[in-house]
């Protein structure tokens, strides 16, 4: 039935203001969000939906830049107790004309728990007596947890593996979202001697749809150095070695986490050999490795085309000399992330073991850093980037 037009615009006004909403709402920051859910119940429940929340991170995700990054620091030196989040964003950060502008925001856990990995904004904790070899004296202790930092969300512990204790050498770990069964999963590789005393790997997975650790068939037969994987895309990836003793060549290994199969791919001949293993970094969707070349230059190459080792191409290729800050003379370099113009967000330590947050554009070799500030001598920090969000741990 025909409706004068001012019926017609009023009937259509609720629809046009909900998408509004919707819009306006997702493109807020957590904060924000957090003191909305207060302001009237349908406000709450949106937020509070499954699928408002895949937007809002979507929305993030899409607009990885300056201003809604996020950097988390845990020092080995306080023994995993403490996690050192910067409390600004990277934009206003860098932009602070105050030398010591990143701040310390202790955020208290259980002592010896580590992080592994992040994915979405939540972190992966994980007992630091299983990266560290002390599993025999504590093997009742919670295996970890995952954790909303924003949100302050944790989820239950963990629970207990269903590897052999006493033949556990040390564990690592994998931690990414399964996109299509919209899980989170943790992937666990444990080295544990066999009945020779030989080493060999043995791998569970552990899914929030599911709650419980699964073992898995078969992993390759490789050593995992590091603590934890580079997630992108449904992957996890890993730097590994096939035979340390030998100086065998470094390999990546990708894990699926929909299909929960594995992958091996070799890397460009220049760094497979290099036998000193690499960082893995992402740029725009792609899997990156980052080469510390005998310490004097910095060289990135990038897979074009997923898991095609033939598609292997050098994208960088600079000399530390060039990454200069007024002087100060750096002798770490840790990669964080490259954003999508190109920028290059790293951390640095100088010869004094001073820490420092560094900002390189490479289109016109500008160069910013801001001191980081932690309690103490602190002479290795392991970073962690990710964007805030309200994916729920649980």
């Amino acid at each position: 039935m025909w409706r004068p037009q001012e019926q017609q615009d009023s009937a259509m006004f609720p629809v046009l203001f909900d998408e509004l909403v919707v819009e306006i709402l997702s493109c807020s920051s957590v904060k924000s969000l957090m003191r909305f859910k207060c302001a009237c119940m349908y406000w709450n429940t949106l937020i509070s939906s499954p699928s408002f929340i895949k937007l809002h991170l979507q929305r993030s995700t899409e607009n990885y830049n300056f201003d809604n990054l996020q950097i988390m620091l845990k020092s080995s030196f306080t023994y995993f107790r403490e996690l050192y989040q910067v409390s600004h964003s990277v934009r206003s950060l860098l932009d602070s004309p105050m030398p010591n502008a990143v701040h310390d925001l202790r955020y208290r856990i259980s002592d010896g728990f580590g992080v592994v990995g992040s994915c979405n904004g939540l972190i992966c904790l994980v007992s630091v007596n299983l990266i560290r070899h002390f599993h025999n004296m504590f093997p009742r202790q919670p295996t970890g947890y995952l954790w909303n930092l924003t949100t302050r969300l944790r989820s239950q512990p963990l629970p207990c593996f269903h590897v052999d204790w006493r033949r556990l050498v040390y564990t690592r770990f994998g931690f990414g979202h399964d996109r299509i069964n919209n899980a989170y999963k943790v992937v666990a590789v444990h080295y544990v001697y066999d009945s020779s005393q030989s080493q060999k790997s043995e791998v569970e997975i552990y899914s929030t749809g599911e709650g419980s650790w699964r073992q898995l068939p078969s992993f390759p037969n490789v050593v995992i150095n590091n603590d934890g994987g580079l997630y992108l895309n449904g992957f996890t990836y890993w730097a590994t070695v096939r035979d340390p003793t030998n100086n065998s060549q470094v390999i990546i290994v990708s894990f699926d986490l929909e299909r929960e199969t594995c992958t091996q791919i070799l890397l460009p001949p220049a760094v497979a050999h290099d036998h000193v293993e690499p960082t893995l970094v992402a740029f725009k969707d792609h899997l990156c490795v980052w080469q510390n070349n005998n310490g004097t230059h910095l060289v990135i190459w990038q897979m074009k085309e997923h898991r095609f080792q033939q598609s292997w191409i050098q994208l960088m290729n600079v000399s530390y000399f060039d990454i200069r800050m007024n002087g100060l003379e750096s002798v770490t370099f840790i990669p964080l992330c490259i954003f999508r113009n190109g920028d290059i967000l790293m951390l640095s330590r100088d010869v004094d073991v001073q820490w420092r947050l560094i900002l390189w554009n490479r289109r016109n070799g500008i160069i910013q850093h801001s001191r980081i500030r932690t309690n103490g001598y602190v002479s290795d920090l392991n970073p962690k980037v990710f964007v805030k969000s309200l994916v729920s741990p649980r």
